[in-house]
């Protein structure tokens, strides 16, 4: 097994497997033909879709391994210029002054798509029972990273069905307390999270609405602290 994916499989923990997974099934079930992913962190998305389609990442960190260095509010793109625009934990790593205008350049750039992860601050109580049989994309997934020759065509097959019959089947009771009486302290990388106070789930989204159609909002049972919004362009 290479190093790398050695490094991925033991410092990465379940939970951020878990958004990884539903990243990756989005932009199949998208089918983008192009993608600008802002933040990469460790470029474990673009290794999934190396080679079949354009992928770019960039970032503003000189640190990552990202193809082109830029902030988030200003893209050196043209308009529409790519299929998908990914940006997953990112945008609460810059103050929330700026968190219209990196929409509004997402909005931009993109031709049709954007989805985006923000961090969603609530205590959340679950109760699940688990039935004894599954989707096997995770092992898809898997297998493609440590290149065991899992096809990109099976991977694509098996995501193109609809999200209820590939998530986890069984019965999920869940209950979530926004934490809406904290005020959020710059901790050093977010400066503010939803959930929190003046950060509310509905204020986020009536701003998202401003920019973009929000076609879906779901979060992971087992990550409930990563809010997936599936963004489209208005025309």
């Amino acid at each position: 097994m290479p190093e790398e994916y050695y490094h991925f499989l033991r410092y990465i923990s379940i939970s951020r497997w878990v958004s990884y997974y539903w990243q990756i099934y989005y932009i199949y079930k998208l089918a983008p033909d192009s993608i600008l992913e802002i933040g990469p962190g460790t470029n474990i998305i673009k290794k999934i879709f190396d080679g079949e389609l354009e992928y770019i990442t960039m970032d503003l960190d000189t640190k990552t391994d990202s193809d082109i260095k830029a902030n988030v509010t200003e893209i050196p793109f043209k308009s529409d210029s790519v299929d998908l625009v990914l940006c997953s934990q990112v945008l609460e790593h810059i103050p929330f002054l700026d968190f219209q205008r990196a929409l509004k350049e997402a909005e931009r750039v993109t031709r049709k798509w954007v989805i985006l992860s923000l961090p969603y601050s609530r205590w959340t109580f679950q109760c699940k029972i688990r039935f004894p049989w599954g989707s096997k994309l995770a092992r898809k997934i898997v297998g493609k990273i440590l290149r065991t020759g899992t096809s990109a065509e099976n991977d694509i097959n098996a995501l193109s069905r609809p999200p209820k019959q590939t998530r986890l089947p069984g019965l999920s009771m869940n209950l979530n307390i926004p934490k809406f009486f904290i005020n959020h302290k710059f901790d050093g990388t977010h400066y503010w999270e939803i959930g929190k106070k003046n950060y509310s789930f509905n204020k986020i989204s009536k701003l998202i609405n401003n920019y973009m159609i929000i076609k879906e909002t779901y979060y992971p049972p087992e990550h409930p602290y990563h809010q997936l919004f599936i963004l489209k362009k208005r025309i």
